[in-house]
């Protein structure tokens, strides 16, 4: 039987756009007494198009009792109505509320803000990287990235070439171009997160635009929909700024996962491993680790991610 975990301690709002409030849940150990947590600030894939933070798997809702960890899962703002740089916006902007406004909310001595890593499952990840971008990302830097199946390169073939149709899509056939029509107009309503998304999603549903971008080979336009002139795309590559002074990387990602080509983390850890980066790569054999299984399996504990978090903080 399928067990989501414990529900969040609280939420908050940590950014507010206009009338958009963007939310974070924050999820605290059982043990009231516990002090100076270390945070694992958490964000949600569905490829920077769909879902939300309250999609965060079982094992990471244990976490917090089970690790002594305050655990964050945040929202952001989803594209193609907010471009890429305004994301990656939203990623700062939750890391400072985070370091800053938390410890206020949750008293002294709650948390140790020295001690954060940054974490996210396939586009999560991918914004768990960016964090870590020395241009682009947060500052001072997380003790440590937990990357999950990620999202490591927009630009790459994977996320280039059209699946028609996409594996494992619902009803096996192609999604028509009318049915996500408004979800992919750069002009629509910007949403602060979408979900829970059904399973499967009904047609017309924003929760197949992820499937619709694979099939179409569009994910780069959908990101960069609305960038500023000037945006250097090259910047949103992950691999492209990685150093010896890249945080500590820890990589996840099975060997048939057909949502982000498991290629995507050889590249990264190509990059961390040449520039001589702490890091571990879990790469799970078939049939273990579809995308997702994490989120859809309420046994997994994936001890070996929690190992390397405890190590750097």
């Amino acid at each position: 039987m399928f067990n989501p975990g414990p529900s969040p301690t609280s939420t908050y709002t940590f950014k507010t756009v206009g009338s958009l409030q963007i939310e974070a849940d924050v999820f605290l150990p059982q043990d009231e007494s516990k002090k100076d947590l270390p945070i694992l600030l958490w964000f949600h894939g569905g490829g920077l198009l769909m879902s939300m933070r309250k999609g965060i798997g079982p094992h990471l809702r244990r976490a917090a009792s089970k690790y002594g960890l305050c655990v964050v899962s945040a929202d952001y703002r989803l594209a193609p109505q907010m471009s890429v740089p305004s994301i990656i916006e939203d990623v700062r902007d939750a890391a400072v509320w985070t370091r800053g406004e938390l410890p206020k909310l949750l008293g002294e001595g709650k948390v140790d803000v020295d001690r954060l890593v940054v974490s996210g499952g396939s586009a999560g990840g991918y914004l768990a990287l960016m964090a870590g971008s020395p241009k682009l990302g947060i500052s001072p830097p997380p003790k440590a990235i937990i990357a999950v199946y990620p999202i490591t390169n927009p630009f790459g073939p994977f996320f280039q070439t059209p699946q028609r149709p996409v594996p494992a899509t619902p009803g096996g056939e192609c999604i028509s171009h009318e049915s996500m029509a408004p979800h992919i107009n750069p002009d629509g309503p910007v949403l602060n997160g979408y979900g829970p998304v059904p399973f499967p999603p009904p047609p017309g549903d924003r929760g197949l635009l992820y499937l619709y971008m694979v099939q179409e080979g569009i994910l780069e336009k959908l990101l960069f929909a609305k960038a500023p002139e000037g945006t250097v795309k090259e910047d949103y590559n992950t691999t492209s700024f990685i150093t010896k002074d890249f945080p500590p990387t820890y990589v996840f990602h099975g060997a048939v996962d057909n949502r982000v080509g498991i290629e995507q983390s050889y590249a990264l850890v190509k990059a961390l491993k040449s520039a001589g980066v702490p890091y571990e790569f879990d790469e799970i054999p078939e049939p273990d680790a579809q995308h997702l299984f994490d989120q859809l399996d309420s046994s997994v504990e994936m001890d070996n991610m929690y190992k390397f978090v405890l190590k750097y903080i």
